[in-house]
């Protein structure tokens, strides 16, 4: 009988387990959002005071990583003779996560967007759209549309 026993509890224990680790999969704590690591690569090294890293034209369409504190600085250029359809204010999708900093004194040249950002924990995207594209999810040519994602990880004790 002991042998029948065992056998009734052992689809319930598996039932038990599996909604324990679908709820530990859904946020540790009240009111956390639920955030899954993703692969990054280390960004190009900083241009600027300050600047952990910064991000180019070049640079689109990866993920990279920061440590929460980081500064950020992101260059977009353009050809002088096309600076009249540059690129559009860089936007992140998260704020609390890349939070717009101040650049302070700075004056880029003709033909270049700038933007600067202390990054928090978290995942966020950037993007930017030059003429004639109106936004980044508008169906345009890839090279009207500059988009890279950022994996902010709390920063070593």
């Amino acid at each position: 009988m002991n042998g029948q026993r065992g056998r009734q509890w052992r689809p319930l224990s598996f039932a038990l387990l599996a909604a324990a680790l679908t709820l530990a999969g859904c946020g540790g704590s009240a009111g956390a959002p639920a955030t899954t690591p993703q692969a990054c690569s280390a960004p190009p090294e900083g241009i600027g005071p300050d600047a952990a890293a910064t991000l180019q034209v070049e640079d689109a369409n990866s993920t990279y990583c920061l440590n929460a504190g980081d500064v950020l600085t992101v260059f977009l250029r353009v050809p002088l003779e096309q600076a009249a359809a540059g690129w559009q204010p860089v936007h992140a999708s998260d704020q609390s996560v890349l939070q717009p900093m101040n650049a302070g004194v700075l004056t880029l040249p003709r033909g270049v967007t700038g933007a600067v950002y202390r990054a928090q924990p978290g995942v966020a995207q950037l993007t930017s759209v030059r003429a004639p594209c109106a936004s980044p999810d508008a169906g345009c040519a890839t090279d009207l549309v500059w988009r890279v994602s950022i994996v902010v990880r709390a920063s070593p004790p």
